[in-house]
């Protein structure tokens, strides 16, 4: 799915300082993904992913429909 984005959109145009804080962003939390995965059972930590996916994209419609009134 992303490199269909970056297919039909193209890079984002960011700074160098960003792109290094992007990556120090991935890597951090791989190394932190890493680390929890072997402390927390998968089934409740895709509930949990699940439940904040769609908290998250409820709160965004609701932002998103406040904003345009």
């Amino acid at each position: 799915m992303n490199a269909l984005s970056v297919a039909a959109k193209g890079l984002p145009q960011l700074t160098a300082p960003i792109w290094l804080l992007v990556a120090a962003m991935i890597a951090t939390g791989s190394v932190i993904g890493a680390a929890l995965a072997q402390r927390v059972p998968e089934r409740p930590a895709r509930l949990l992913i699940v439940l904040l996916l769609a908290l998250t994209g409820g709160l965004t419609t609701l932002g998103e429909g406040l904003w345009s009134l």
